[in-house]
């Protein structure tokens, strides 16, 4: 029996592979379309795992809500409609600040707490990171976080059975009790720098850390 769409607000900072993401969900079957509000066509796409229907929308990556860009005003916009079931956040694994600053953003939203609509942290580029010596303690992350946390090692069909497989995980009724966002008072710098472990030179790991 399968289930009525779910739709799935592919959210991100730029230069994460979030449209490989989306591509390779929908298997390159998409069209675009105008949101209600914005003159921005957003690419939309559907996908089944394990009979419930998705529909994704793939939003511009973008760094903060609170960007002039009205890129971010469209996100904000969509992501407070009411209409999204699961939220997902990418970010490259070499810019874990940028997506924490994010998220913690996403999550501050009154309606994504109110409802509790399920967020999804996807980690891109994992398999570059380790290549560099940076590690991610994931199990960390998610201690605090408390939501599904897909660590993404390249963008194979496996790669995105895991990431359909927290949406499928997301939306089950009882699971939803799980989304309680009690993690706010988190610090995105100071969680990025907790998690991380470089293993290269002193001069390798002080360049990483002022950016983070």
């Amino acid at each position: 029996m399968e289930h009525p769409h779910f739709i799935v607000a592919l959210t991100g900072n730029p230069q994460a592979g979030k449209n490989i993401i989306f591509r390779s969900l929908t298997k390159g079957k998409l069209f675009y379309k105008n949101t209600e509000k914005n003159d921005l066509p957003l690419p939309n796409g559907s996908f089944v795992y394990a009979g419930y229907k998705y529909k994704a929308i793939e939003f511009p990556g973008i760094l903060s809500l609170s960007s002039p860009l009205k890129e971010a005003g469209y996100t904000t916009e969509y992501i407070c409609s009411g209409k999204v079931n699961v939220i997902v956040i990418t970010g490259h694994a070499l810019m874990l600040r940028n997506l924490l600053h994010l998220l913690k953003e996403i999550l501050s939203l009154d309606l994504v707490r109110d409802r509790q609509i399920p967020v999804v942290l996807c980690l891109s580029c994992c398999d570059e990171a380790e290549q560099n010596g940076v590690f991610i303690d994931i199990s960390l992350l998610h201690d605090v976080l408390q939501i599904p946390i897909v660590p993404l090692y390249g963008f194979s069909r496996e790669q995105m059975d895991n990431l359909k497989a927290a949406f499928h995980y997301s939306v089950q009724p009882q699971h939803r009790a799980e989304f309680l966002y009690n993690c706010l008072d988190f610090s995105p710098a100071k969680l990025a720098r907790e998690c991380i472990t470089i293993q290269r030179s002193n001069t390798y790991r002080d360049n990483y850390i002022e950016i983070l």
